[in-house]
C-alpha cells in the first residue's frame, strides 16, 4: 500500500501561511513565448554525442566521462571532479561520505532550494537555518557564527542565483570550529571570488547540470574537490560501492548515481561555451538595469563587490506599497503577455516535509521578504535586446497602471 501523505496544516504555522506560494499563473505557450530560461545547444553537442556513441562507451565508463571530469576540474581549479547523476544526489552522497547522521547539525541558508535542507534530513541530522543577506541573498559568516553549537559538523553555503558567497570568511570560521564546508555551486558555475572560481572554494563543491542551469547535460551533476581520499571514496560510492578491484563486494552502502557518457559528451562542449554564457548573462543584467532602475517599488539584484556574479537568474523584488501591485500579480500580468517567470524559493524553515527533523526555527526576515517579493525574470543565453525591452515594457506599464 502507498502511504498517504498528510497535507500541510497551514493554520498552525503563521509563517507558513504567509509564505505559502501562489499558484503559477497560466501560460499559453506559443512560438513567441519568452521562457524563463532555455539551454544553448547546437550541432557541437550532437557531434560530441556521436563520437561517444562510436566508442561504444555510452554508460558511465569510458573516455567521455573522463574528459568531462578533467574539463570541469580545470574550470573549478580543483584536482578532482566526480560526475554524478544530479546535484541533489551529489549532496546525498556527501552526507554519507562525511558520516553525517543522527545528533549532528548542519548549517544551511533558509533561502535556497529544498535539496540543501533535504539532504541533511535524509541523513538523519538536523538542518540549522540561518538568514541570508538581503542584498546578495547568500548567507554570511556573521549569521553562521551565531548558529554554531557543539553539535555542528558542517555548513553548506549556497551561491544563490549566481552570487558567490564570501568564502574566505566562511572557511576561516569553519577552520576555527573544525567544520566541513560543502560549497553549493549548482546555480553559479562561472562565477568567482577575487581568489578563484566557484567549485573549488570549500572542502568540496556541488554542481547541477539540469537543463536550466548555467551549462547542461540534460540532467546530471558533479562534485569537485582537492581532497584525494574523499575523491577516491566518492568515485567508489557513486557506482554501487564496489570495493576497488572486486565486483559484488561492498563495504559501503550502494549508490547508483553515475553520469552517462552521453551526458558527459554534452557537458564537455557546454563547458567550452561557459565563458560566453557568463558574459551574456552579465550583459543581460546591464540591460535589465538600464530599463528598470528608475522604477518605484522595484529592487534590482546587487553585483559582487569583488569577484564575478554569474546571474543565473535575474531576480527582482516588488514592494507592493510602492509599486502598487505585488509579485504574484506582476507574474500573472507577465504570463498574460507570454512571458514566463518563476518565484523566488520558499524558505526551508516553512517547508512541511522538513519540519519534523528541523523543528520550529525562525523567523528569518530577509529570506521571508525575498520569497514574498521576488521574481526570477527570463535569463536565457539567447535572450535578445528586443525581448528584454518587451519584458521591461510590460513591467513598466503594469506599475504605471497599478
Amino acid at each position: 500500500m502507498i502511504k498517504k501523505l498528510a497535507q500541510p496544516n497551514l493554520s498552525t504555522h503563521p509563517q507558513r501561511t504567509a509564505l505559502y506560494p501562489a499558484e503559477n499563473p497560466p501560460l499559453d505557450r506559443t512560438d513567441s513565448t519568452i521562457s524563463v530560461t532555455e539551454p544553448w545547444l547546437g550541432p557541437e553537442e550532437m557531434a560530441s554525442i556521436q563520437r561517444a556513441v562510436e566508442t561504444g562507451f555510452i554508460s558511465s565508463a569510458g573516455p567521455a566521462v573522463e574528459e568531462f571530469e578533467a574539463a570541469l576540474a580545470a574550470q573549478c581549479e580543483t584536482d578532482h571532479a566526480i560526475a554524478v547523476s544530479s546535484g541533489t544526489h551529489g549532496l546525498d552522497l556527501l552526507m554519507y561520505a562525511l558520516g553525517v547522521g543522527p545528533g549532528d547539525e548542519v548549517i544551511v541558508p533558509a533561502l535556497t532550494f529544498i535539496s540543501v535542507g533535504a539532504c541533511v534530513v535524509r541523513a538523519g541530522a538536523q538542518p540549522i537555518f540561518v538568514d541570508v543577506d538581503k542584498d546578495s541573498l547568500v548567507m554570511s559568516a556573521d549569521t553562521v557564527r551565531n548558529a554554531i553549537t557543539d553539535k555542528t559538523v558542517g555548513m553548506i553555503p549556497v551561491h544563490t542565483y549566481g552570487h558567490p558567497c564570501a568564502m574566505n570568511e566562511l572557511n576561516a570560521l569553519a577552520n576555527d570550529h573544525g567544520l566541513f564546508v560543502l560549497e553549493d555551486a549548482c546555480e553559479a558555475l562561472g562565477a568567482r571570488t577575487e581568489e578563484a572560481p566557484v567549485g573549488g572554494l570549500g572542502d568540496v563543491g556541488v554542481h547541477s547540470f539540469y537543463a536550466n542551469k548555467m551549462i547542461t547535460t540534460g540532467n546530471g551533476g558533479a562534485l569537485t574537490t582537492n581532497h584525494a581520499e574523499l575523491a577516491k571514496l566518492l568515485r567508489e560510492l557513486r557506482g554501487y560501492s564496489y570495493s576497488p578491484g572486486r565486483f559484488f563486494w561492498h563495504e559501503h552502502m550502494p549508490f547508483n548515481i553515475r553520469m552517462s557518457a552521453l551526458q558527459a559528451a554534452v557537458g564537455t562542449v557546454q563547458l567550452q561555451k561557459l565563458e560566453e554564457i557568463v558574459t551574456q548573462r552579465q550583459w543581460l543584467a546591464i540591460q535589465y538595469q538600464l530599463h528598470l532602475s528608475d522604477l518605484p517599488g522595484i529592487t534590482l539584484p546587487t553585483d559582487c563587490s569583488s569577484g564575478r556574479h554569474a546571474y543565473w537568474m535575474y531576480t527582482i523584488h516588488v514592494d507592493p506599497e510602492e509599486a502598487g501591485l505585488d509579485a504574484s500579480t506582476l507574474r500573472a500580468i507577465l504570463a498574460e503577455n507570454g512571458i514566463e517567470t518563476r518565484p523566488v524559493f520558499t524558505p526551508l524553515h516553512v517547508q512541511p516535509i522538513l519540519q519534523t527533523s528541523a523543528k520550529p526555527q525562525g523567523p528569518f526576515p530577509a529570506s521571508e521578504w525575498a520569497a514574498q517579493t521576488g521574481i526570477n525574470l527570463p535569463s536565457s543565453y539567447g535572450l535578445s535586446a528586443d525581448q528584454i525591452k518587451a519584458i521591461c515594457t510590460v513591467i513598466r506599464r503594469s506599475i504605471s497602471n497599478a
